[in-house]
């Protein structure tokens, strides 16, 4: 996405190679701040 105007959803395809507790980060810059989100999935 570029620009200022993205939305409030974000989808993203991921293939882990086993099952378990997988931890995601997820970095996105807003007004020139840039954030890091922590995301925990349950694969399995």
């Amino acid at each position: 996405m570029s620009g200022d105007h993205g939305g409030p959803h974000l989808a993203f395809h991921a293939e882990l190679p086993t099952s378990g507790n997988w931890r995601l980060f997820l970095q996105f810059r807003t007004g020139g701040t840039l954030h890091t989100a922590a995301l925990t999935l349950r694969v399995g």
